[in-house]
């Protein structure tokens, strides 16, 4: 079974993936060179990363390239280090949005705004109850700190959200017709 992620989700996959080993060959120009299984070992626990970014295997995947490279280079480090820095950076940042991405994480606010200004569909909602019954003060605070107009804070609570669950048909919105 093939896991269905986002657009970016492959991407982030194939970034938590490739970062630990091309930390791992970063010192080959230097003449350097990881033994292949240490390679090897390195590709499946990025494998495993990849696929369970949210599990401590991860952490293993990492720490081993950053052991290799200090019992390695006992005489000091190369410049190649900063670009193995900079994979195994890059690796940690794609796992952690991987695993606590959009879906967990909200948005900053003033992107948001921006992407609304732009076009693209923001809605503002709430999975809490409690929540749920002050979305008009957060669609107000877009107005006051975004400069949102009325009609554009009104939709990112009515409108908005019932086209992005495909709803849009029955509620979401006033029509002349719906006034009785």
């Amino acid at each position: 079974m093939i896991r269905r992620f986002p657009g970016g989700g492959w991407a982030l996959r194939l970034v938590i993936f490739l970062g630990p080993i091309v930390a791992l060959l970063a010192a080959s120009p230097q003449g350097r060179t990881p033994p292949t299984w240490l390679v090897v070992v390195v590709g499946i626990f990025s494998f495993a990363f990849a696929v369970m970014p949210e599990h401590y295997v991860g952490n293993g995947a990492l720490a081993i390239v950053v052991a290799w490279w200090t019992v390695e280079m006992e005489d000091g480090l190369p410049l190649s280090s900063i670009a193995a820095a900079a994979a195994l950076l890059a690796a940690h940042l794609a796992g952690t949005l991987a695993s606590y991405g959009p879906a967990r994480l909200a948005p900053d606010a003033g992107a948001v705004l921006l992407w609304a200004r732009r076009g693209v569909l923001v809605s503002i909602n709430s999975d809490d109850a409690e929540e749920a019954t002050h979305l008009n003060q957060e669609a107000a605070k877009t107005i006051k700190f975004g400069g949102l107009s009325r009609d554009e804070a009104l939709k990112l609570v009515t409108l908005n959200p019932a086209i992005q669950l495909g709803i849009d048909k029955r509620v979401g919105s006033i029509d002349a017709e719906g006034i009785w």
